[in-house]
């Protein structure tokens, strides 16, 4: 399944990797992709729906939209 998610505060590297950090602690095989213009993340997971990627997230502390 294919997830896209706004991260408006994500402003660096730094904030994509940890994000990605975080979702791969759930899912090992889940694939991230992040559009740093445009605060999108484009997530690949079978593991995963929309509900607990947001979750995921907002615990990094990272507001979704």
């Amino acid at each position: 399944m294919n997830v896209q998610l706004t991260v408006p505060g994500m402003m660096c590297d730094g904030c994509v990797n940890s994000i990605t950090s975080e979702i791969k602690t759930h899912d090992p095989n889940a694939k991230v992709e992040a559009n740093l213009d445009r605060k999108l993340l484009t997530i690949e997971t079978a593991k995963m729906a929309e509900p607990e990627l947001k979750a995921i997230i907002t615990a990094a502390g990272y507001e979704v939209t």
